[in-house]
């Protein structure tokens, strides 16, 4: 079980900072851009995603391999 959950800490992206902006490639929202609010864990970040139209923003935590700070992945 450790020997899996190194491999998957290797697999998670690093470099997520507060107010850094992202793109959610994964999930419920994903193909919405989002801003970092907080690092809760080393898996998971806290993020202000916004819909489309800016008609409601929504305050949530997302694992980081379903975040990309590249936009090709939007």
């Amino acid at each position: 079980v450790e020997m899996m959950r190194a491999q998957l800490r290797a697999m998670v992206p690093s470099g997520f900072e507060p107010d850094d902006d992202v793109y959610i490639v994964k999930g419920l929202f994903s193909g919405l851009k989002g801003t970092i609010k907080d690092v809760v864990d080393d898996l998971v970040v806290s993020v202000e995603v916004t819909m489309p139209l800016g008609s409601l923003t929504k305050l949530t935590n997302i694992p980081k391999v379903f975040l990309s700070k590249d936009p090709q992945h939007e």
